[in-house]
């Protein structure tokens, strides 16, 4: 439900202004961009990711704001804009700021750990049909969320990078590297699969 999600996120982000609370304005920016980049509008998505992060404040809030902003620019077919703010998410994540209320506090849904980071910018280097790089960051969010514990493993994602894994591979014309990669979401539980 877009037209809700979007609705939610406005008022989100009215909140955040309301209090000064620069944290949760940048997150429904972000929330408002992956809406219209889903929505086939890569462009407005870009100029939200622009707005979320004038106020973000350092760490996984840019982090964030940067993924987000590679995959919508990669959508658009901005290469050079899509790898500038790989690297850019790199940069924030590197800098080891200090912890956040809501990204790194509350967590969950408003997270966005390294793996989850590894598995966006794997998308971003597939879309821009990169694969060598794709898949060399594709397999660090799976080592990475091999190493969660059980109930902090997010499957969805999981299959979500394998899923991208295989499209790498096929571009690449490997049959047998997506025959693998895919084989372990293809034999998911039904009641696990996600579109």
């Amino acid at each position: 439900y877009p037209h809700a999600a979007a609705q939610q996120a406005r008022a989100a982000r009215a909140y955040g202004e309301i209090i000064d609370g620069r944290e949760l304005s940048a997150w429904a920016d972000g929330m408002l961009a992956v809406i219209e980049m889903w929505a086939g509008r890569p462009r407005q998505a870009l100029l939200l990711t622009d707005r979320g992060l004038s106020a973000a404040p350092d760490g996984t809030c840019q982090v964030r704001l940067w993924c987000i902003t590679a995959r919508a620019a990669a959508i658009q077919g901005d290469e050079e804009r899509a790898v500038d703010a790989i690297v850019a998410s790199k940069r924030a994540r590197d800098r080891r700021a200090a912890p956040t209320e809501l990204h790194d506090g509350v967590g969950g849904e408003f997270g966005f750990g390294p793996a989850r980071q590894a598995f966006s910018n794997g998308s971003a280097y597939l879309k821009l049909s990169r694969s060598a790089e794709a898949l060399a960051e594709c397999g660090q969010a799976l080592e990475l969320y091999a190493q969660a514990a059980a109930e902090e493993r997010w499957y969805a994602a999981e299959a979500g990078t394998r899923t991208d894994m295989a499209t790498a591979y096929l571009v690449r014309g490997d049959l047998s590297g997506a025959r693998e990669a895919v084989s372990e979401v293809l034999n998911l539980d039904s009641g696990m699969r996600v579109e």
